[in-house]
């Protein structure tokens, strides 16, 4: 995702991209299971806000846009779209900015050869049941085979304690959404502003739902994994382990 603070009258647009690398392992496969990058996963951003240096928040936008994040329809780099654009910045000076998004995903995705079951288990996003508990999380039983259907699968409500643990992510809200808090350095909108620095923020959705056949196909989602880069700075990035 690219959020572009260079607009003429500090007009903002927001992109999201998709970026491809290393994830981290999940505990599907560290019991044996594999993990799938999805052709299709639609992110669901509630929020962008930026704060101010008095601790205050800017809404940038404030609501529901979906953007599909995944390999099938957008390459590494490229933009899925865009959301908030002619949003103008509040005059103030501002140092951060939180994302807020659900924590459910909309994907598509299949994996073979998966777990225990050996080289014929083949695993695949579809409805195939009622959600089960394995390994200490509430997952979701998917469908055997590798004709993958979109699903909705979510964070498991026992990964909150992890997620919150990491600093710059927690579960917030009664819904339980997902938040990435990041710090800026600081930079000032005023009436003369025509300008004023980029912040790019990207997701990772490489391995983010992992397969496990212990007997019927099971599936859990881990969170992406945001990294801000602020103006003139290092990039910071933030994952929830499971």
């Amino acid at each position: 995702m690219m959020i572009s603070l260079n607009k003429t009258k500090v007009f903002l647009g927001v992109l999201a991209t998709f970026a491809l690398g290393s994830a981290f392992a999940g505990p599907f496969v560290t019991a044996g299971g594999k993990a799938a990058t999805p052709t299709k996963y639609v992110v669901t951003i509630k929020s962008i806000e930026f704060r101010k240096t008095d601790g205050s928040y800017f809404s940038f936008f404030s609501g529901s846009s979906s953007i599909d994040l995944g390999s099938g329809l957008v390459q590494p780099g490229g933009s899925g779209g865009a959301i908030g654009q002619g949003v103008s910045l509040a005059t103030g000076t501002y140092n951060g900015m939180r994302i807020t998004l659900a924590r459910s995903f909309t994907m598509n995705a299949a994996a073979t050869s998966v777990g225990p079951a050996g080289p014929a288990a083949n695993c695949a996003t579809g409805n195939g049941g009622a959600d089960v508990t394995l390994s200490g999380y509430t997952v979701q039983t998917v469908v055997t085979g590798t004709s993958p259907v979109d699903a909705t699968l979510s964070i498991p409500p026992e990964a909150n304690t992890a997620i919150n643990g990491v600093s710059g992510m927690a579960i917030v809200g009664a819904t339980n959404d997902l938040q990435v808090t990041s710090t800026l350095p600081n930079f000032s909108v005023d009436a003369r502003t025509t300008t004023s620095p980029n912040v790019s923020v990207k997701f990772d959705v490489a391995n983010t739902v992992e397969f496990l056949n212990n007997g019927s196909c099971r599936a859990i989602v881990l969170p992406p994994t945001v990294t801000v880069t602020p103006p003139g700075g290092s990039a910071v990035t933030f994952a929830g382990p499971l």
